[in-house]
């Protein structure tokens, strides 16, 4: 086997929602999910009048998930996200 082919193992949860400090602020974790999503869901997210800031992460190539942060302005970030 070479280096080339390694192969990163399916994520285990293909969904999760972690709540932030308070009900305005979330991260939406991802499973299996990188860059291609991430980007298209931080427009769509960060164009919204309720939302504060919005991000995305991929901590590690070998890491198969996808984190998105969203905060909010008035509204909880459940509802926006």
């Amino acid at each position: 086997m070479s280096v080339n082919d390694y192969r990163t193992p399916a994520a285990k949860d293909k969904f999760e929602v972690q709540q932030g400090s308070s009900e305005k602020s979330a991260t939406f974790i991802f499973g299996n999910e990188d860059h291609t999503l991430g980007n298209a869901l931080r427009h769509i997210l960060i164009n919204r009048p309720a939302t504060e800031l919005c991000g995305y992460s991929v901590p590690h190539p070998y890491e198969p998930k996808m984190n998105v942060r969203l905060q909010t302005y008035d509204v909880p970030a459940i509802q926006v996200g």
